[in-house]
């Protein structure tokens, strides 16, 4: 607890960080497992050196990994309905290849 009368809700630090850990979910094992690591370890870090109360880290990480989540969902879709939708105008979409 930082004690602190105007301290940020949610910790910006930890949101960027739960959008990392999403984002690393994809990775390979032992990347995903070193990422969500150093991802963790800074949020913590937040309220060690009382610079955020606990809420708002976990908020900010809640936040960050969600919207994470919500993209990489976003960009599936995005993906199978241009895949659907390109043959029937005879259409190709150069974005379904960027976001492999």
């Amino acid at each position: 607890m930082s004690g602190r009368a105007n301290d940020g809700f949610p910790s910006g630090h930890a949101m960027h960080m739960g959008a990392l850990a999403s984002a690393a979910s994809s990775f390979d094992r032992p990347y995903r497992e070193f990422t969500w690591t150093a991802s963790v370890g800074v949020s913590l870090t937040r309220i060690y050196v009382l610079a955020h109360w606990t809420s708002d880290v976990v908020a900010g990480f809640a936040s960050g990994f969600l919207i994470g989540a919500c993209r990489s969902c976003a960009v599936s879709g995005l993906k199978i309905f241009q895949r659907e939708r390109s043959h029937l105008r005879g259409v190709s979409f150069p974005l379904t290849e960027d976001c492999r």
